[in-house]
């Protein structure tokens, strides 16, 4: 059998120079074989690569979306914790203000009508005793009760306790709620402080002095003598606060002291 060759001849642009070369078809056959097959195997990774990469990206995608899901899932869980602490503190607070009673129904309190019940039930425990040292004893104590600051001046919910800095507690309620007078004693003055707004302070017979801040109104007078329960202001937002509450404080011969710790009885 006779092998057949194939002539390559390459010129230069002059056409003199001439490259010359043979090449059996068989060689010829297998370069383009190769070639093909190192085309083939080229388009094969690009297209493995390509199918890789898009792949890849899918799944970061896909990692990405799921991480923003989750981040979005927490703040779902933060904010419904939050909506359910907020009931929680509001439900406390209408309890507190009187809004609503410990079951939840709707209820209406009258500062003054607690005071006149207050009066019926003395007129009922005014009681002629035979032992006159048990009724001398009797009205000694009521005296001093009267004289003891031990309730909380007004319908609300404290926001604010007693520190070293803060001298006081803070109560916080809607404007025009009745303070009352925590115990019977002098008004020993009415007026404008630059922090805390109007400001009533209200002497009593046992060395207890109690200071009401942030008054929106003062329904009594300097010298003037209150009884413990009677209205002797409202609540505001005067002097140095951005919300409406009652600055209260306890004094004992000129020493400040924690209200919360007289706090028995709410009228």
């Amino acid at each position: 059998m006779i092998n057949k060759y194939y002539t390559i001849q390459i010129f230069s642009s002059d056409g003199r120079t001439a490259i010359t070369g043979r090449m059996s078809k068989a060689l010829l056959i297998l370069i383009c074989t190769i070639f093909l097959l190192i085309v083939f195997g080229i388009l094969t990774l690009v297209s493995f690569y390509g199918n890789v990469y898009v792949k890849a990206m899918r799944v970061k995608n896909l990692e990405e979306r799921n991480k923003y899901l989750e981040e979005e899932f927490k703040k779902i869980e933060t904010l419904q914790k939050d909506i359910a602490e907020i009931t929680k503190q509001r439900e406390k607070l209408e309890v507190a203000l009187g809004i609503k009673d410990k079951t939840g129904d709707i209820v209406i309190k009258k500062p003054i009508a607690k005071r006149e019940k207050e009066t019926q039930k003395e007129k009922i425990e005014d009681v002629v005793f035979e032992n006159p040292e048990m009724e001398k004893y009797l009205k000694e104590s009521k005296m001093m009760n009267k004289s003891i600051p031990n309730f909380i001046p007004v319908n609300g919910w404290i926001t604010k306790g007693f520190d070293v800095v803060h001298k006081g507690v803070d109560i916080a309620a809607p404007v025009g709620t009745p303070i009352f007078s925590s115990m019977d004693g002098k008004v020993s003055f009415t007026g404008w402080d630059s922090i805390l707004g109007n400001v009533i302070k209200v002497e009593g017979i046992s060395g207890y002095t109690t200071v009401y801040g942030h008054c929106s109104k003062i329904f009594v007078k300097k010298g003037g003598f209150v009884r413990k329960g009677e209205i002797i202001a409202s609540v505001g937002k005067t002097g140095r606060t951005d919300a409406p509450h009652l600055h209260y404080e306890i004094e004992m011969n000129g020493l400040n002291m924690n209200p919360e710790l007289f706090f028995i009885k709410r009228y």
